[in-house]
């Protein structure tokens, strides 16, 4: 971090690039914490099994039973 901290003290581009981004990052955190939408638990659930490359009949299991919990 010292290294870039210091070439973009001495080059105009790079200094520009590194304040643009700074920027960015103050604006991206001004906007706070926003909430998870609902339906995340079937993202993270579908993410999930991709991750462990479990078998299509079991994702499916999966995604039928997370089906009748919102029914029931």
């Amino acid at each position: 971090m010292q290294t870039v901290s210091r070439h973009a003290g001495s080059c105009p581009s790079c200094a520009a690039e590194s304040l643009a981004l700074a920027q960015t990052q103050r604006m991206v955190a001004s906007l706070g914490r926003k909430p998870a939408p609902a339906d995340l638990h079937f993202v993270e659930s579908r993410v999930s099994q991709e991750a462990k490359r479990t078998p299509w009949y079991e994702v499916l299991a999966l995604e039928w039973q997370n089906a009748m919990q919102r029914i029931s």
